[in-house]
């Protein structure tokens, strides 16, 4: 997507200030403040895990009035005004994706309008599809894990599953998110994400 590009947050300290820097918050607030001046934006909090994927755009971006507006505290939209946003309707797969792109997920819903939550975008895209219905294929376990425990570093090629990350996955999912993973607590290699409200039902 034009004007949007997505880093873990060490990514981002070492592409703006140099391969020699190491993660803090200082410095990832150091490097944010070097972005603003090259004209990029970000709608995340300064604070956050260093594995985490954050979202920058441009003002040319078609993502910058919704990173705008949640910078300003803005956090429930009409659908109709997100989907002119995304350029699909958000009831969609590639809707759901776009915004997933944008570093959105979909929190709450009620009526005509969503609440959204700036996250990892890798994070972003399954929440947002498990609000979409139940899914024909399911995740993949190693990928929700990532997405979810921040666990693989830039030099790791993936993560390994444990039963304690199996765990964590699903009560974060449930305890932030409202998603059922019940698949996570056995031995499938795919799951499926139960969300407790579907987009524009």
């Amino acid at each position: 997507m034009k004007g949007v590009r997505a880093k873990m947050r060490v990514e981002w300290v070492k592409f703006v200030l140099g391969e020699n820097r190491s993660f803090t918050v200082g410095q990832f607030e150091r490097c944010r403040r070097r972005l603003v001046e090259r004209g990029w934006f970000m709608a995340a909090e300064n604070e956050g895990p260093a594995f985490e994927k954050v979202v920058a755009v441009t003002a040319e971006s078609t993502a910058f009035p919704l990173v705008r507006a949640y910078m300003g505290g803005k956090r429930w939209f009409k659908i109709a005004e997100l989907n002119r946003t995304v350029e699909a309707p958000i009831a969609t797969r590639a809707g759901a994706a776009r915004l997933a792109a944008m570093g959105f997920a979909l929190a709450k819903s009620h009526g005509d309008r969503v609440k959204l939550h700036v996250t990892d975008p890798r994070a972003a895209r399954l929440i947002n599809e498990s609000r979409l219905g139940p899914q024909a294929r399911g995740f993949s376990i190693r990928g929700l894990i990532e997405a979810f425990m921040l666990v693989r570093s830039p030099r790791r090629c993936r993560v390994n599953i444990s039963d304690d990350r199996r765990l964590a996955t699903a009560e974060a999912l449930k305890e932030r998110w409202q998603i059922k993973c019940d698949d996570l607590l056995g031995e499938r290699r795919r799951v499926r994400l139960v969300s407790s409200w579907i987009v524009g039902a």
